[in-house]
């Protein structure tokens, strides 16, 4: 059957360390679970892909709600999250707070997703030695609802919201999402770095439930 992960957390002063694949709580979570009211403090620190501060790899129909990370979260491979490194899973209600360094697809909430992201928020300070975003580096999905702060530089593509937005023939909507991220970087953008094909992009009305600040 499905496995279900609630209310489980890490506190304290903590640090993760490993290679590809490493959270402050999971490191990867098989396809078809649900995690839900799950939180980390934890610095993690890889050597590898898919590092996360709550998560490193999320997988395919494993939704993940109403969770938060906090820490510094740092690796020498790519897809670097503060919340999730790697997601195929829809992301919902959740934020992270946390400095995030890697190699490529930096985002201060997930590194890379091909799942929607809703109602969530992250602030901290972001560096990718390439593609970079304050809230998701690389993105094919819907982001709504949602935004980032803090500051956000990379050494390509850079964007205060999403850094590279890759939405391919799908017809993909950014709505009601707003950045307050400092940016810099080769190519970069106060909301997306590089977009291949959005259908519609809709100002915010009130920040997302819960933002602080």
């Amino acid at each position: 059957g499905n496995v279900t992960i609630h209310n489980c957390h890490i506190t304290g002063t903590s640090h993760v360390s490993g290679g590809s694949n490493t959270g402050g709580l999971i490191g990867i979570v098989a396809d078809g679970a649900t995690i839900s009211r799950c939180s980390s403090t934890a610095d993690v620190n890889g050597t590898g892909d898919n590092v996360g501060g709550l998560i490193g790899q999320l997988g395919t129909g494993s939704p993940l709600t109403g969770s938060h990370a906090s820490g510094r979260i740092t690796s020498t491979g790519s897809n670097v999250g503060g919340l999730v490194g790697s997601s195929s899973s829809p992301i919902s209600d959740c934020y992270a707070a946390c400095n995030v360094s890697g190699q490529d697809n930096v985002g201060g909430l997930v590194g890379v997703t091909t799942e929607a992201i809703s109602n969530s928020y992250a602030v901290g300070e972001i560096i990718s030695k390439n593609n970079a975003g304050g809230l998701v580096a690389q993105s094919s999905a819907f982001v709504t609802r949602s935004s980032s702060g803090g500051s956000v530089s990379g050494e390509n593509i850079t964007g205060g919201l999403i850094g590279v937005h890759n939405a391919g023939t799908n017809e993909v909507k950014i709505t009601y999402c707003y950045s307050r991220s400092t940016v810099s970087g080769d190519v970069m953008g106060g909301l997306i770095g590089q977009a291949t094909k959005y259908e519609e992009i809709i100002p915010p009305v009130t920040p997302p439930e819960g933002e602080e600040g």
